[in-house]
């Protein structure tokens, strides 16, 4: 299942409902610019173990 580039929150759903087992790791910018509960977070990358659990990095969409 390739899940980059969808909301945090939709794919948590997908991998609870699949019975999948993961693990998020939550980026954060050096500077930010955005106040708490802003922003939405997005998969930006994914790895999968042999072992079935989805390693996932999700971050807030950067600003223009």
């Amino acid at each position: 299942m390739d899940i980059v580039g969808q909301p945090i929150e939709d794919v948590l759903q997908q991998l609870d409902a699949g019975q999948c087992k993961y693990d998020v790791t939550l980026t954060k910018p050096a500077r930010n610019t955005q106040t708490e509960g802003e922003a939405q977070l997005y998969v930006i990358r994914q790895n999968i173990t042999p072992d079935g659990v989805y390693h996932l990095i999700a971050a807030a969409k950067m600003k223009k």
